[in-house]
């Protein structure tokens, strides 16, 4: 887990065990996910996307859904939107759990820290949340 979501991040610099707030690592990792696929999700114009990145966004930006299944079901929607447009998901829509937190293991910001560097990483995050 590593989280920097929020003003409660621990020493500032985020969450790596549980979160400040109570986030579980498991809703950690689900929320980055969700995070790619609504990326996805914009990248590939899915007929119903503002609704779904409005409601992506809300889930992890915001930090109050700490709800694993409502992530997950999140996940899935997108997934299917991606599908539907012909796009390529980070994961499947029929994904179990287990191979949600799979693919989230790869594309974690603690992943992609390790794969690009902290500076690559943090101006990924700065853009994603930015925009």
């Amino acid at each position: 887990m590593f989280c920097y979501q929020c003003e409660q991040t621990a020493r500032g610099t985020g969450c790596a065990t549980v979160g400040t707030c109570g986030k579980s690592p498991e809703v950690s990792d689900l929320q980055d996910l969700l995070v790619q696929v609504a990326l996805a999700v914009a990248a590939c114009r899915a007929k119903g996307a503002a609704g779904f990145l409005e409601e992506a966004l809300f889930t992890t930006v915001t930090n109050v859904n700490f709800d694993a299944a409502s992530v997950e079901a999140a996940i899935r929607r997108g997934a299917a939107l991606i599908a539907e447009a012909g796009g390529s998901s980070p994961i499947s829509a029929t994904a179990s759990r287990q191979e949600m937190l799979a693919a989230a293991a790869t594309r974690s910001i603690s992943a992609r820290q390790r794969r690009l560097g902290a500076d690559i990483t943090g101006l990924q995050e700065l853009l994603t949340y930015g925009l």
